[in-house]
């Protein structure tokens, strides 16, 4: 049989993290962003594992890489480029952004 989360589900994953990532929130510690956006990736990732999740896994990381690079951007003011100054493997790998598991590497 063959599932996977459904658009309002994945919908429902980008709100969230969208809240979390507004421009009225970078007043936080990066740490305190990053715990708080591993802690919904995480869950939603855990709860939709067992269905066929690859390609809405892949797209949801870089939807959430892309949020936080911008939230990054907005909260240090930076003239450097977002992808420059935050590859998605530094965020993945210094900043300890949760990944969720999908073919890619």
């Amino acid at each position: 049989m063959h599932t996977e989360p459904s658009p309002a589900a994945e919908q429902a994953l980008r709100d969230r993290v969208r809240e979390l990532t507004r421009r009225s929130t970078t007043w936080k510690v990066t740490g305190e962003v990053m715990r708080e956006i591993n802690q919904v990736t995480r869950g939603w990732g855990n709860y939709f594992a067992f269905a066929h999740h690859h390609r809405s896994f892949r797209q949801l990381n870089d939807f959430v890489a892309h949020r936080l690079r911008q939230w990054l951007w907005r909260k240090h003011g930076s003239r450097s480029g977002k992808y420059e100054r935050w590859p998605t493997r530094e965020l993945f790998g210094s900043y300890g952004l949760y990944k969720m598991p999908s073919n890619r590497a």
